[in-house]
């Protein structure tokens, strides 16, 4: 029998594929077979890469401590060590502006092996899956279980591996070896696997990114016209009393009618507000352990990532209040002088 094809050209390739029974390989998830990632992957072969297992000396992840032991765990900025969660690892380096803090009989006990100090490699392993940063000079911290922290020859082989896993090259390569349903995740065998082209001139490129499309003129000249207006203008996270991505228990969120809402990227809807439709709950004890991320009134949902990324709804209705969010949108709290209504109808 022979090979079947698909002839049409109305279709779009990356979606609607067909793979021959002598193509595959251990994996059977078809996002793995999709034909615009093998081609990437073969072009990047042709260069001879190494992997990201060449370059580490050591790796290792941290966990994170019980909310409902938070004195016994949790400290403040003044005595406490920074704990690195998924939303402080950037493209543009940690980003501690809504950081937490564990205390340093934490940081030396329990949570020892997963230490961070000066030039360490930081790499989120679930949620935005393979984004890097590295850590500054003089930097001492700690990171959770949804990121590994990789030591490397040198804080310069740190930089080359975070600029080239943070581009679009090395997103679609990390995304392709991801595995799990709801929440993908990178496990060490994966993240060693990645490919790795090793170029010193990454870090020429001026900022951090090196992808085409965060340099496109469009963009480069709206931020210009911003910046030169006659307005002032803060950054996003100046005007925000709050920001936090949520979470939901393991095995995810269930569509029986109890608990507590798990608001999601699916319940934003075009007119930016938050609508359930088809609703989906947390219990009531899963709830109350993350009580960092429920909901108030006028509360902005910002989605993260997938299909409607960027997307923005506010929780306008006393039903979505005292709710929570899982870990596809970021809760946005606009400081007191902020009108949620003008930031809102800003972002979009």
């Amino acid at each position: 029998m022979g090979n079947y094809t698909i002839q049409s050209t109305a279709i779009n390739k990356n979606r609607v594929f067909i793979l021959q029974k002598s193509e595959l390989e251990k994996r059977l998830d078809p996002f793995y077979y999709v034909p615009e990632l093998l081609e990437l992957e073969k072009k990047v072969l042709a260069k001879k890469p190494k992997r990201l297992r060449d370059y580490v000396l050591s790796i290792s992840s941290g966990a994170t401590p019980k909310r409902d032991e938070e004195e016994k765990y949790y400290s403040d900025e003044e005595n406490g060590i920074p704990f690195i969660r998924v939303q402080n690892v950037t493209e543009f380096g940690l980003d501690l502006s809504d950081v937490k803090f564990i205390n340093k009989e934490t940081h030396e006990g329990y949570l020892k092996r997963s230490q961070i100090y000066e030039g360490d490699l930081i790499v989120t392993i679930t949620g935005r899956i393979a984004s890097a940063a590295v850590a500054p000079v003089g930097f001492i911290g700690n990171t959770n279980q949804h990121s590994v922290v990789i030591k490397t020859e040198s804080k310069e082989v740190s930089e080359i591996l975070a600029a080239y896993l943070n581009c679009s090259i090395g997103q679609k390569l990390a995304n392709r070896l991801a595995t799990g349903g709801t929440r993908p995740a990178l496990d060490y065998s994966a993240l060693f696997s990645i490919l790795i082209i090793e170029d010193k001139r990454i870090l020429e490129i001026t900022g951090n990114r090196f992808d085409p499309f965060y340099h496109q003129s469009y963009f480069i000249e709206v931020e210009k016209a911003i910046k030169t207006s006659k307005f002032n203008t803060e950054i996003l996270r100046n005007q925000l009393s709050f920001i936090e991505s949520g979470n939901r228990p393991k095995g995810g969120a269930t569509r029986d009618d109890e608990g507590i809402l798990s608001l999601g990227a699916e319940h934003v809807n075009s007119f930016c507000e938050v609508e359930v439709r088809t609703a989906k709950y947390i219990p009531l004890e899963f709830h109350q352990s993350i009580l960092s991320t429920e909901t108030k009134l006028n509360d902005i949902l910002f989605v993260k990532d997938g299909a409607t990324t960027g997307k923005v709804g506010m929780i306008n209705k006393s039903e979505y209040v005292s709710q929570n969010i899982n870990e596809h949108v970021f809760l946005l709290r606009p400081i007191p002088s902020i009108n949620a209504f003008y930031l809102i109808n800003y972002i979009i």
